[in-house]
């Protein structure tokens, strides 16, 4: 299940939705992405690595090519 709705900024994130809105427009987000988005959230203020990230994301080693700059990079685009 999802983290609930929460708040980053001006932004009203719904990681159920896979959804940002703000002002009256909406982003949608690839699941990989909003997952992403909520492992950072919530760890506000720390550094995490790469590697935490596709622990905590992917499970294991993820298919592609640098999966992890793929999804920061979309975040980046989104916000």
């Amino acid at each position: 299940m999802k983290e609930a709705a929460f708040r980053l900024n001006d932004w009203l994130v719904e990681p159920a939705r896979n959804r940002l809105s703000r002002d009256g427009e909406s982003i949608a987000l690839e699941n990989k992405t909003m997952d992403t988005l909520v492992f950072l959230a919530a760890r506000s203020g720390d550094v995490v690595s790469a590697d935490d990230i596709i622990a905590e994301v992917w499970g294991s080693q993820p298919m592609g090519e640098n999966p992890v700059y793929k999804s920061i990079a979309n975040l980046r685009k989104a916000l």
